[in-house]
């Protein structure tokens, strides 16, 4: 089984000896950045799983859409950390997990916004995302249900600073990302408040398009090496 697998590794990107293959992410501290040691862990971790799988990579740092458009274009052979969607899943094969965690929303600490329960306890209320983040299925429902609208702006520190002044009534994002746009944006007095308990847990994953012929033979390979490293670190 391996020797067929490094077969179709050499047929589909060459020999190891090739140039490295690019992979592409954004900034999305402290998870990754290219300013951040390694890149940020999950950046780090994606680049361990590479070299486990003795498939030669390196990473750039673009912004979001574009990393998108070019992975799909061919410029790049994966994205990541992106989580799961039905529009991605139908252009992109998705790596198994590699990191988990939970959605929560924030809220203006004078909003009167204590807590969560569920939208429909929200009614009328307006959920700030950047372009390009997921709905995920509880808000998405509740979207379709009329019971909360979003809005979306260029980023999520704009998001932050819109609950901030009061210009919109909700962002939602992992609390480890909320916490360094807190450090950066409030660090004396935060204005905002993490609601508990959170919205969902979720997971982050690789992403290589479907349009790609060598992108099933990464994939199968990125997964075992992912499932091989995890073993050695248990």
């Amino acid at each position: 089984m391996k020797t067929c697998f490094v077969a179709l590794l050499f047929v589909f990107i060459g020999p190891v000896t090739a140039e490295p293959l690019r992979v592409v992410t954004g900034e999305f501290a402290p998870f990754t950045g290219e300013n951040l040691d390694h890149g940020g862990p999950f950046t780090k971790r994606v680049m361990q799983i590479f070299e486990l799988a003795q498939v030669p990579a390196r990473v750039d740092f673009r912004p979001w859409k574009r990393g998108y458009l070019e992975t799909l274009g061919g410029t790049y052979i994966a994205t990541f950390p992106y989580s799961k969607n039905q529009e991605r899943m139908e252009i992109f094969h998705y790596s198994d997990p590699v990191i988990y965690g939970n959605i929560h929303l924030y809220a203006n600490n004078e909003s009167g916004i204590a807590g969560f329960t569920g939208f429909s306890d929200l009614k009328g209320k307006e959920v700030c995302l950047p372009v390009g983040y997921n709905l995920y299925e509880p808000l998405e429902q509740a979207v379709e249900a009329k019971e909360v609208t979003v809005l979306r702006v260029a980023s999520l520190q704009q998001c932050f600073d819109m609950v901030a002044k009061g210009r919109t009534d909700l962002t939602m994002v992992r609390l480890e990302v909320a916490e360094e746009i807190f450090r950066e944006r409030f660090p004396e007095d935060n204005p905002i408040n993490v609601l508990y308990p959170s919205v969902l847990t979720f997971t982050e994953h690789v992403i290589f398009p479907k349009n790609s012929p060598q992108s099933a033979a990464l994939l199968m390979r990125f997964n075992e090496a992912m499932a091989q490293l995890d073993s050695q670190q248990q």
